[in-house]
Formats: C-alpha cells, sequence, structure tokens
C-alpha cells in the first residue's frame, strides 16, 4: 500500500508541474510572436524616437520626442533587396530621418537583436546606444533643404537656391514652407567666411538623385555641410508628428 500511495502522489505532484511547463511554453511563444509583430509593424509603420541634440531645434528640442514612419517614401524588405514603393520621392522641406554616407549598416541579425532588446526593455537599452554623440549615430534627423536639379550655394550657413527651371537664386527661406523656423549662429562683424567651419559651399548642382540635407539650428551637430550630399536610399523616414513636449505637433 505504501508503494502505491507514493506512486499515486508522484502523479499528483507530476501533473500541476505539467501543466506550469506548458504555460511557461505558451507564455514564452506568445512573447516572442508579440516581439516579432510588433517589430514588424514598426518596421513598416510607424516609430517613435528621441532627439539627441539641439541641432533641429526649435522644432525638435532636446530630448523631445517624435514619430517617423518610412511608408512615405518606401521601405526595402530585409534580406530581399527589394524596396516596397512609397507615396513620393522627398521634398523639400521634410524633416527626415537619415543615414549619412558615411556609416555602414549593421549586419541583419545584429539589428534584428538590438529591435528585440528595445522591445524588452521599453527602448531603454539599445546594442546601438542612444546615448553616442550625434556623430556616432547612425541615423540622424535633419530637413531636407536642396533637391535635385537646384543650383545652390551656402555662406555663413544660409543657402541661396535656383530651382531647375528659375532664372534667378532664391533664399531657402522663401522657399521652405511658411513657419519653419532656421536659426543661424552669429559671427563677428568683418569675420572672413573663408575661414574653416564657416558654414560655406561653392556653387554646385544637385544631381539626379542628390539631396542637401541641413539641420535647423546651423553649426549645431552633423550635417550635410560635413559629410556631403545624401542619396534617396540613405533618406530612410519621414518625420511628422512631435507628441513631446506639446502633444500634437506636425511637421
Amino acid at each position: 500500500m505504501t508503494g502505491l500511495y507514493n506512486k499515486s502522489r508522484r502523479y499528483r505532484d507530476y501533473r500541476p508541474n505539467k501543466r506550469k511547463r506548458r504555460w511557461l511554453r505558451k507564455l514564452v511563444l506568445f512573447i516572442v510572436l508579440l516581439a516579432l509583430f510588433v517589430n514588424i509593424m514598426t518596421y513598416f509603420g510607424i516609430r517613435s524616437y528621441k532627439a539627441g541634440s539641439e541641432s533641429m531645434a526649435p522644432v525638435l528640442p532636446l530630448h523631445s520626442r517624435f514619430m517617423a514612419t518610412p511608408v512615405v517614401f518606401g521601405n526595402q524588405i530585409p534580406l530581399t533587396g527589394i524596396k516596397i514603393p512609397g507615396f513620393r520621392a522627398p521634398d523639400r522641406g521634410d524633416v527626415v530621418l537619415v543615414k549619412p554616407s558615411y556609416i555602414s549598416n549593421d549586419p541583419v541579425y545584429v539589428r534584428f537583436l538590438d529591435s528585440i532588446i528595445r522591445f524588452f526593455t521599453l527602448q531603454r537599452v539599445s546594442i546601438n546606444s542612444t546615448e553616442k554623440k550625434e556623430w556616432e549615430n547612425s541615423i540622424l534627423v535633419k530637413r531636407i533643404i536642396g533637391v535635385p536639379g537646384d543650383q545652390l550655394r551656402i555662406e555663413g550657413f544660409k543657402v541661396m537656391i535656383k530651382p531647375e527651371g528659375e532664372n534667378r537664386f532664391l533664399s531657402e527661406k522663401n522657399l521652405l514652407k511658411e513657419g519653419i523656423e532656421i536659426v543661424y549662429p552669429e559671427f563677428p562683424e568683418n569675420w572672413d567666411y573663408e575661414l574653416p567651419f564657416s558654414g560655406n559651399l561653392k556653387e554646385v548642382i544637385l544631381k539626379e538623385g542628390e539631396y542637401l540635407l541641413l539641420s535647423d539650428s546651423r553649426g549645431k551637430g552633423s550635417d550635410g555641410l560635413l559629410w556631403g550630399f545624401s542619396s534617396e536610399d540613405e533618406i530612410l523616414q519621414k518625420v511628422f508628428l512631435r507628441y513631446w513636449p506639446n502633444l500634437g505637433v506636425r511637421l
């Protein structure tokens, strides 16, 4: 009788343990599938970011939060080289996320692992730390100032543009949407603009697929004046909304 009792007890203990293990497997599977679903949705849909510098102030102050999407310009399917067409090409005045030409792509598995880590840590931990200096980050937020066909020149960070088909140069502020604020650094009187880092660019015409991306707050952070023109493939996402501070600021 004692032996039968022990076997019966072990059987009773075994069933709850089996149910616990089954429940744990289902929970892990659910979390993994949820993480994959969220990453797929954010990769092809809407993503949230934090401004890591003052280069796009005042529209995106330091530590402000904003949303961007790759849908507008199109997105590439991982591991295939196939790009899903977007609704339109990048345009002058768009605030965008760009991968500078000097940055090389991380391996796909690194990007995937990074997305999983960010998901489970509520975006607080990343393989590519968001605490890096702006010039170390692989993705920057900038505004498109020059588009293909533009003839432009820059002096003291101020851009003069002759769009394709125009017969005269216009100030960038005349070509950008009303309400966009560009902040220029102040130079001492009689400043020699030939000095390095004076924000100059000799007259040039942008070729097909070339864009000039600059900061709204000129001289703060790196932009196209330092790393040159960007191709359309390097323009990744359209920034469309700042939700903190001041909820609902459209860009």
